[in-house]
């Protein structure tokens, strides 16, 4: 697909806030990116959350000016691989504590103060899935499974 399918495509799914960039790795593919971001930015209000797992200051020293570009167009970063040695479920928009939030957008300072509380997890029901968006823990994790094992529990759902 190109940028502008990829576009038309975000553009049409209703109730969105924003988009979030992650792997393949993002900055492998920024060129493609920042033509998409700039469609996004440029149409609409969505916000722009990009995960990398390179550091900042190595993306910097890179001077790939797409990269840097993609970086100047997200309203968020994390950036930093996911390390199980030092992962923390209770990280919020993160998965282990090396990683890294930069919020470059002036109208989300504020998303700054749940940056250190513990994370969230959001639960989407369908017909014939649950979608979790974030880290759950591991009980919550059991207990949606174990609701699951229940006969019909499906159909409860609209």
């Amino acid at each position: 697909m190109t940028p502008l399918e990829i576009f038309d495509y975000i553009n049409n799914i209703k109730d969105i806030q924003g988009i979030t960039l992650t792997g393949g790795e993002p900055m492998d593919q920024a060129e493609a990116l920042v033509e998409l971001v700039y469609l996004i930015k440029s149409q609409t209000q969505l916000t722009i959350f990009t995960y990398t797992g390179y550091t900042l200051e190595k993306i910097i020293r890179w001077k790939n000016p797409f990269q840097l570009e993609l970086i100047m167009a997200s309203d968020i970063l994390c950036d930093g691989p996911y390390l199980r040695n030092f992962a923390d479920r209770e990280l919020l928009w993160r998965g282990s504590s090396n990683q890294r939030i930069f919020v470059f957008s002036s109208e989300l300072k504020d998303q700054t103060k749940m940056i250190n509380n513990p994370s969230q997890v959001e639960i989407s029901f369908g017909r014939d899935k649950v979608v979790l968006m974030g880290i759950p823990s591991e009980e919550l994790l059991s207990e949606i499974k174990e609701v699951f094992k229940e006969p019909n529990c499906v159909s409860r759902h609209p």
